[in-house]
């Protein structure tokens, strides 16, 4: 069975990982015109001499940002990614290949997701402190929270009753099967209600 996973390396996987390292290196090495370019200068020696440890903590940690949107983190991960993928489908899928010009369609992927990560000021979350509020002196409060999810085919609320001092006095937890966000509001209402 760990053979039809790909777990086990036999000695036919171990000569394909070899050659699989090799068409990595190869594309690469095709593609070093184009890191010369894209690796910021100040990084260049360090970028090709590091050893594997240092070279990921110098990619990681660096501030500089790639085409003068993208720091160079991200870009560099996703580079990186994709190559550790590339790799793993050559080792473990059959007839996979690298595209030629690897790197240079990559770049306008890492463009393409950093533009849509971008946050216009109508997407930024507004940060507002929610806090509970007791209620008057010898009266009980019911807080309650009711949500669905895949188009309203689940639904759940839950709720709790507290003092005035903010003392627990009770609590449900209610699965109402499917419905809205509203019908799981009211609904939780509605059992608690039944409860009291």
């Amino acid at each position: 069975m760990r053979w039809k996973r790909k777990m086990v390396v036999l000695p036919s996987k171990t000569l394909r990982s070899s050659l699989v390292e090799n068409v990595l290196i190869q594309r690469l090495l095709s593609c070093l015109s184009y890191l010369v370019n894209v690796v910021p200068n100040f990084m260049q020696s360090s970028f090709f001499s590091a050893n594997l440890n240092d070279w990921f903590v110098l990619n990681l940690n660096c501030d500089v940002l790639f085409r003068d949107t993208i720091p160079w983190p991200t870009n560099f991960s996703f580079l990186a990614w994709r190559f550790w993928k590339w790799r793993n489908k050559l080792l473990f899928v059959d007839n996979s290949t690298i595209p030629p010009n690897a790197l240079f369609s990559l770049s306008a992927e890492v463009e393409a997701l950093w533009s849509s990560l971008e946050l216009s000021p109508s997407k930024l979350h507004i940060e507002m402190t929610i806090k509970w509020f007791p209620p008057s002196t010898s009266c009980v409060k019911l807080n309650s929270d009711g949500s669905s999810k895949n188009g309203g085919l689940r639904a759940g609320s839950g709720g709790v009753l507290r003092s005035d001092c903010g003392q627990w006095l009770g609590g449900y937890v209610a699965n109402l099967a499917s419905g809205t966000n509203t019908f799981a509001e009211i609904g939780g209402v509605l059992l608690w209600l039944k409860l009291a």
